[in-house]
C-alpha cells in the first residue's frame, strides 16, 4: 500500500500568533506558575541549522500547548509541527495551518507516511517537530509504555541533508512534563529538557532504547526535582499568580487597600514572580 504523504506548508504566522496568545491566557488561567529546567540546552546548544525534534512524555491535555509555548520562548525563530490523529485533523482543518500533520497509527501505511512527511518537514528551514511518543496518555510516573518506532526509525535512517551549503544533523530532544500541586489551588506546570543527541545513523533498537531512557532519565530527575520542590532548578516561563479565588480573599485586599497594606494572598512562598523573587516590591 502506498504510503499517503502530505502536502507540507510553513503555518500560517498570524494564526500562530493567535495560537501562542490563547495558550498564554489558558495556561495563566489554570496554572499557578509554568517553569522549565532549561540547563542541558545550555550545555550542549542545539546549532541553529539544525533540524530538531522534541519528544515528550504524555501525561495530559495541557502537553500541546505547554508545547507551543516552550517553543515560542526558547526556539523562537523555529516553527512548529506536530503530528495528531488523521480524524481528528479532517474535524479541526485549521489546525493544518497552525502546523499540525496527519497520522494514521493503526495502519502501516500511516508509519511510513509519518516517516516521509517528517522527513520532508526537517528539510524545511527553520523547521521543528514536537511530538509525544507514547501514543496516549501516561502518569508522570509510569514508565512502562514503549515508545512508539517510529522515532527511532527516523533516527537510525537520518541522512545529513545540506542546508545553505552547511551539514543539517538531526538533533533530539528529550522533555519531561508534569503538572503536580504544591503550594496553591492551581497547580505547577513543571518540564525538564534531558540533553540532546545528534543523530547520525546506527541499529534502530539500539536508539530505540537510547531514546526512551533519556525520557525516563528525564522523567526522573523532574519528578525528584518536583517532589522535593527545587524552585532554584527552573526558569520562569510564565506565572499567573491566580489565587484570588474566594470572597474572603477579595475582602482581605479591598482591606487592605483602604488601610494601605499590601495584602499577601498567595499561600506559599515558591514561584513569586520574577520582580518579587529579586526583592522588588
Amino acid at each position: 500500500m502506498v504510503a499517503r504523504q502530505q502536502h507540507v506548508d510553513v503555518p500560517s504566522a498570524w494564526l500562530v500568533r493567535g495560537f501562542v496568545g490563547y495558550s498564554r491566557r489558558l495556561m495563566r488561567k489554570h496554572f499557578h506558575a509554568f517553569a522549565a529546567d532549561t540547563r542541558s540546552l545550555t550545555q550542549v546548544p542545539v546549532p541553529p541549522h539544525a533540524a530538531l525534534i522534541v519528544y515528550a512524555n504524555h501525561p495530559g491535555w495541557w502537553d500541546p500547548l505547554v508545547a507551543v509555548l516552550l517553543k515560542e520562548r526558547l526556539f523562537p525563530d523555529r516553527h512548529l509541527f506536530a503530528p495528531i490523529d488523521q480524524e481528528a485533523l479532517e474535524k479541526y482543518r485549521v489546525l493544518k495551518k497552525l502546523g499540525f500533520f496527519g497520522i494514521e497509527r493503526d495502519r502501516r501505511s500511516g508509519v511510513a507516511a509519518f516517516l516521509q512527511n517528517s522527513r520532508n518537514i526537517l528539510q524545511l528551514p527553520s523547521a521543528s517537530i514536537w511530538l509525544t511518543p507514547e501514543g496516549r496518555f501516561c502518569d508522570p510516573r509510569d514508565h512502562q509504555a514503549e515508545l512508539m518506532p517510529g522515532l527511532a526509525h527516523l533516527a537510525s535512517r537520518w541522512e545529513e541533508a545540506k542546508s545553505d551549503g552547511l551539514p543539517k544533523p538531526l538533533v533530539l530532544i528529550p522533555l519531561a512534563i508534569e503538572y503536580p500541586f504544591w503550594e496553591e489551588k492551581l497547580p505547577e506546570a513543571l518540564c525538564r529538557f534531558g540533553s540532546p543527541m545528534i543523530a547520525s545513523g546506527g541499529d534502530k533498537s539500539t536508539w530505540q532504547q537510547q531514546l526512551t531512557e533519556a525520557l525516563r532519565t528525564a522523567q526522573r530527575t523532574l519528578a525528584n526535582d518536583a517532589l522535593n520542590r527545587q524552585v532554584d532548578q527552573f526558569d520562569e516561563v510564565l506565572w499567573s499568580g491566580a489565587t484570588r479565588t474566594s470572597w474572603y480573599d477579595r475582602m482581605r485586599s479591598l482591606s487592605g487597600r483602604w488601610r494601605g497594606k499590601r495584602v499577601e494572598l498567595s499561600h506559599g512562598k515558591l514561584f513569586q514572580p520574577s520582580e518579587k523573587r529579586k526583592g522588588n516590591p
